[in-house]
């Protein structure tokens, strides 16, 4: 995670956002975005989550295409 993301998001709520991600409850995207989501489980792309923490910060959490690791961080960090 970011610095940023790690100063604004309660750790409980980052903890049960990655277990979403990972069961493949991706949060706040568009239907679009949840399509490409699932395309991308089988053909190794990005899968991304767009979450909101209890005080009101957005975030994103990304698994890289390879898997070798998922980042948690605010969107203007993108």
């Amino acid at each position: 995670m970011t610095e940023a993301a790690n100063s604004r998001i309660p750790p409980e709520e980052m903890l049960m956002a990655i277990l979403k991600h990972g069961r493949g409850e991706w949060g706040d995207i568009s239907d679009e975005d949840r399509a490409a989501n699932s395309v991308a489980l089988n053909r190794s792309l990005r899968v991304v989550s767009q979450c909101r923490a209890s005080n009101g910060t957005r975030f994103w959490i990304i698994t890289e295409h390879d898997r070798s690791h998922t980042t948690i961080l605010l969107p203007n960090e993108y």
